[in-house]
């Protein structure tokens, strides 16, 4: 049995199939979403012309975020995102912290992004194109769920391309 037999470590480089516009239109796609759509009108139903305030400050908040995702993605080039950025930087406990809460955070945010769209599309697109009310509101949203997970499987540049579009 030879001395280094143990375990290797496994390369996680990510493949380089988005490119700069791709991966603009994915982070611009992600940071606007529903949130701009839905919570606009809210926002300026309850607070009025002060919500400017608060989305040029989020502005500035994602402005950060996006230049600190920048500087740790060049420093470790490996696939796994802040997950990575959390286990190369810190100790365990928040690299497990991290783990959980992507994990539980990405579904709710996709939840409320479906029921966002789910209901705007009922406001809207049903009256508009006459769909009988009959239909639950949710449909649509368990749709376009459909719709991206086909749109994901095919692959990292094919999603790529549907951002851009």
């Amino acid at each position: 049995m030879s001395a280094d037999a143990g375990p290797s470590a496994v390369e996680t480089e990510l493949d380089r199939d988005i490119g700069m516009v791709g991966a603009v239109a994915i982070g611009v796609g992600t940071m606007i979403a529903a949130g701009i759509f839905v919570l606009s009108g809210l926002a300026v139903s309850k607070v009025g012309a002060a919500a400017i305030v608060s989305f040029l400050l989020a502005a500035v908040v994602a402005a950060f975020t996006a230049a600190a995702y920048g500087e740790f993605s060049s420093i470790y080039p490996e696939s796994g995102g802040g997950y990575m950025y959390v286990s190369e930087t810190f100790d365990t406990d928040l690299t497990y912290i991290m783990g959980w809460t992507m994990i539980l955070g990405y579904p709710a945010s996709a939840a409320f992004y479906l029921v966002s769209f789910s209901d705007w599309f009922f406001r809207f697109i049903y009256p508009a194109l006459s769909i009988p009310e009959a239909i639950p509101f949710w449909v649509s949203g368990i749709g376009i769920l459909a719709l991206l997970v086909y749109i994901n499987l095919r692959g990292t540049e094919e999603s790529s391309q549907f951002q851009i579009a």
